[in-house]
């Protein structure tokens, strides 16, 4: 009793491990404490209730409540539950950049690419949202590319030349490859060079269908004002809008791939205007068949109108003015969206994806469905060769007389024939050669 160990005071024992613990909630009340002060005072500039101060401070009581308890060290854990804001040590190398000069420093290390610094028309795609809706639109541009390719080899067998179904075609198969990228993106988000692929190919096909609208809005003044539609000054206009097309869809090409490899804000912000001003020019471009085809119509005229091709000119001029409206309408949404910038945490409801996918491929699907089965390689077809007021109405007779609107079908109609029996005799006449030259070579074998 005298001699023995006297048994260890637990208090005493205890106490080391109690005071690191006081000085642990400490140190962490004190870092949350001055975060939690000055969240309180943006919220307040904002006129937000401060709602997540006080869930942090219970929070932390809950926490010392139970380190006081001697429970089981996985009780100890002050992990935020469901629904709470993440709290991040500041010492940790882990820790998310504080601010926006943080996340350029961890940009600069990763190099670049860069990923996009703002909202996006249309967001980062998903496998749940952006591959089914990309696949249905990849078979329906598949379904017209097919289609349009048909309709223009029928018509080159036959000896009529309609470029613009090849054209169509090549537009239809931009498409194809837009989606494809947008699947490619959704599977492997943060490969950034997938990225610029999907956006170069999405933003750049849409010119080939404003370049179409506007050779028909040409054909339809020809025909409406002969001497003002071939007149040498639109002439050279036309051909420039053409040249400035081009021009165009290098430079938003160029800027566009340049903005993601470079964080400088002063070259940032001139790439900014560059897109602006291309934005601007293309849905200029998609709205300009408008006006065209309503001066073409409203101007008085001192010569009768040139009617070409199959159909009424009616139809014609509804025609360019029905799909010249759905390109203008979704232009000009995207210059729109372009005009306005947002973080890309804090989108806007332009940003949707319901948007993106409406005014970009639904219009151009309505529009490419439209033409095609309208059989606007007939509706809009002008005899080779037309250069001059005059030729437009020769449909295929070549004496440049006028020709009654009654009878314009049938007399395109007939050069269509013509066409294919022209086709048709030179096939005979290759045959003929063949079959003359396939019996020489036998009588020169037979005689050796």
């Amino acid at each position: 009793m005298g001699g023995g160990p006297t048994p260890p005071d637990l208090t005493t024992a205890r106490a080391p491990t109690a005071v690191r613990g006081g000085l642990e909630l400490r140190a962490t009340y004190q870092l949350h404490a001055g975060r939690e002060n000055a969240m309180g005072e943006r919220d307040h500039a904002q006129g937000v209730r401060p709602e997540g101060g006080r869930k942090l401070r219970a929070k932390i009581n809950a926490c010392s409540r139970r380190r006081r308890r001697p429970t089981s060290p996985r009780q100890h854990s002050c992990r935020p539950t469901a629904g709470e804001p993440r709290i991040y040590n500041t010492m940790s190398t882990n820790s998310p950049p504080s601010g926006q000069g943080g996340q350029l420093e961890q940009l600069k290390k990763a190099g670049p690419p860069y990923p996009p610094q703002g909202a996006g028309l249309g967001g980062q795609p998903t496998k749940a949202v952006d591959v089914p809706i990309s696949a249905v639109l990849l078979f329906l541009f598949a379904v017209s590319a097919a289609l349009n390719m048909t309709i223009f080899q029928m018509n080159r067998r036959r000896g009529h030349k309609f470029v613009l179904s090849a054209v169509v075609f090549g537009f239809s198969m931009a498409r194809i490859s837009a989606n494809v990228m947008r699947i490619v993106w959704a599977c492997y988000p943060r490969d950034v060079s997938v990225a610029i692929a999907a956006n170069i190919l999405t933003n750049a096909g849409v010119l080939l269908l404003f370049i179409v609208n506007l050779i028909f809005a040409q054909r339809l003044l020809r025909a409406y004002q002969p001497r003002l539609g071939w007149s040498q000054p639109l002439r050279f206009g036309f051909r420039g809008l053409y040249a400035a097309v081009v021009a165009c869809l290098i430079m938003v090409i160029t800027a566009g791939v340049y903005s993601f490899y470079t964080l400088d804000v002063s070259k940032l912000t001139k790439i900014r205007d560059v897109q602006l001003f291309a934005v601007t020019f293309l849905a200029t471009l998609a709205f300009l068949p408008i006006p065209i085809v309503a001066l073409a119509v409203l101007l008085p005229r001192s010569q009768p109108i040139e009617p070409f091709g199959t159909g009424s000119m009616r139809t014609k001029v509804i025609l360019v003015l029905f799909t010249a409206t759905l390109l203008a309408l979704g232009a000009g949404f995207r210059a729109g969206v372009a005009y306005i910038k947002r973080p890309a945490d804090h989108p806007a409801w332009f940003h949707h994806k319901a948007a993106y996918y409406c005014f970009n491929y639904t219009i151009e699907l309505i529009v490419v469905f439209t033409y095609a089965l309208s059989r606007f390689d007939r509706r809009f077809w002008v005899p080779n060769g037309s250069c001059k007021p005059g030729d437009y109405t020769r449909g295929g007779n070549g004496d440049g007389g006028a020709v009654p609107d009654d009878d314009k079908d049938a007399v395109v109609e007939e050069g269509f024939r013509a066409s294919t029996e022209e086709q048709q005799r030179r096939e005979q006449h290759r045959e003929r050669d063949w079959e003359s030259r396939a019996q020489a070579e036998m009588e020169k074998g037979i005689s050796s």
